[in-house]
């Protein structure tokens, strides 16, 4: 039966080697992975605030435009005339009551 194919320690071997090599390319896969981690993580932060920044520029850009637009010191006026209104009919009002 010698001689008739590859003996156990060389099928052995054999799969000892393709699992090296296999290990291998994953490990020279993962270097790689790692280094262009490397290099994208600080372009990611830079973006990230640079994003947060204009975010918040826009968010009180949008906030001064609503406050000093004609329309809006308008309706605050209103607002603001309609509450000492209120407050008025809430002082005559209890007084009223206080009279009862």
């Amino acid at each position: 039966m010698e001689g008739s194919g590859p003996s156990h320690l060389q099928v052995a071997y054999i799969i000892q080697q393709e699992t090296f090599n296999n290990e291998l390319q994953e490990e020279k896969k993962n270097k790689a992975l790692q280094e262009e981690l490397e290099t994208i993580t600080p372009s990611y932060h830079e973006f990230y605030q640079s994003h947060e920044a204009d975010v918040s520029r826009t968010e009180e850009e949008s906030l001064s435009n609503v406050l000093l637009s004609p329309n809006t010191s308008s309706c605050l006026r209103r607002h603001e005339n309609q509450e000492g209104f209120n407050q008025e009919e809430n002082l005559t009002l209890s007084g009223a009551e206080e009279r009862e």
